[in-house]
């Protein structure tokens, strides 16, 4: 957004510049490019609304390195798809500068990364099959009392399951790696073509393996370069009022942990469905509906807000924040993969849609 006439009163900056809040199909970052009023008026016009904050430490430019290094470690694409998505992308600006509006536009960076897609996809069915074959096998063993093969398959179901969360942890890692960039890059100038070119490949792969269409897809947000926003030194403005309290520090982003996935309780993952059980029937195997919680648990860990909200606060105030809305997408988003399930649970009734929710909170709550 460029704002280019001075907005007269308080209200009405804050008005003006949170429109940007609004939704839309594509986007999915924004940033103010640059505006008339003074900083300090801005920023005490906010501060009647926000207690603001601070960078406690400085941000080290390091991290989107370190991110980009354990995406490769996995082996899902290689330069070669690089390079092509690299063409693809210059093709696709000169396409923009034609014709907008072409619906054809994103077509070209769609096959380029055809490739990667398929291999994550291969490899997730592969995983989620081997889960399934020794997830059968343990209740085998338990039916027929052999403990050694209770054993042997507990000991298999964890290395598939680690390895199915390590593959779903890359999925998320590569919306992460996209949107510290974007941050990142506002403060300093990488200088970095390859860099710059992975950082839109990651954003259109994370997209693509959320199973999100090309029609919904902003492409010119993935070709457009060459833009930075800079900072405008000021004095800090003095409270507005008295009620104003000590802005709460930010942390600078970090890369992460170790990308390896960790396998999850198997034990708690049966108390979740027999509750699951207990509110829609039978409703689908017990070892689908594993994969289905893993996969919805997956997609909410990726938003940091909502973590603090459920590590911070019981069931009934969580699910006032964004909890309800966060599921629902996680379930539309996991429709091509858990059709029944991700159907009959958009279908239900607010009662029974709740008692998912408390699910889901405990599964991410229990992770603490």
């Amino acid at each position: 957004m460029y704002i280019d006439k001075k907005i007269a009163n308080e209200v009405e900056i804050v008005q003006t510049y949170s429109r940007l809040n609004r939704t839309f199909s594509g986007k999915d970052q924004v940033f103010i490019i640059d505006f008339v009023n003074k900083p300090e008026v801005v920023k005490a016009a906010f501060l009647r609304y926000d207690e603001g904050a601070v960078i406690e430490d400085i941000q080290d430019p390091n991290v989107v390195y370190d991110l980009k290094d354990k995406l490769d470690e996995l082996d899902i694409y290689n330069k070669q798809d690089l390079e092509q998505f690299k063409q693809a992308k210059f093709n696709t600006q000169i396409l923009l500068t034609k014709d907008r509006y072409n619906q054809e536009r994103a077509l070209p960076l769609y096959r380029a990364t055809d490739k990667p897609t398929n291999t994550f996809n291969q490899r997730l069915q592969v995983l989620k099959e081997e889960v399934k074959r020794w997830e059968y096998a343990y209740q085998q063993a338990v039916n027929l009392g052999d403990k050694n093969g209770q054993n042997q398959a507990e000991l298999f179901r964890i290395e598939a399951d680690s390895n199915l969360k390590t593959l779903l942890q890359f999925k998320g890692n590569l919306a992460k790696f996209s949107r510290i960039y974007s941050y990142i890059a506002q403060l300093i100038d990488f200088n970095d073509s390859e860099l710059e070119n992975f950082a839109a490949f990651s954003k259109l792969l994370a997209k693509r393996l959320d199973n999100i269409p090309p029609d919904e897809v902003d492409v010119s947000g993935l070709v457009l370069s060459g833009y930075r926003i800079k900072k405008y030194e000021t004095e800090a403005p003095p409270p507005t009022d008295s009620t104003v309290r000590e802005p709460s520090p930010l942390q600078p982003l970090v890369s992460g942990g170790d990308i390896k996935g960790y396998p999850s309780n198997l034990d708690y993952l049966r108390k979740i469905i027999q509750k699951m059980s207990a509110t829609f029937g039978d409703i689908a195997p017990e070892d689908d509906i594993v994969q289905f919680v893993n996969h919805l648990v997956e997609q909410l860990q990726q938003d940091e807000e909502l973590l603090a909200q459920i590590r911070n606060n019981p069931f009934i105030i969580a699910k006032k924040g964004k909890l309800p809305d966060a599921v629902k997408m996680a379930i539309i988003r996991a429709f091509n993969s858990y059709h029944n399930l991700a159907e009959l649970l958009l279908k239900n009734s607010d009662k029974s849609f709740e008692q998912v929710l408390e699910m889901i909170y405990l599964a991410i709550k229990n992770k603490f």
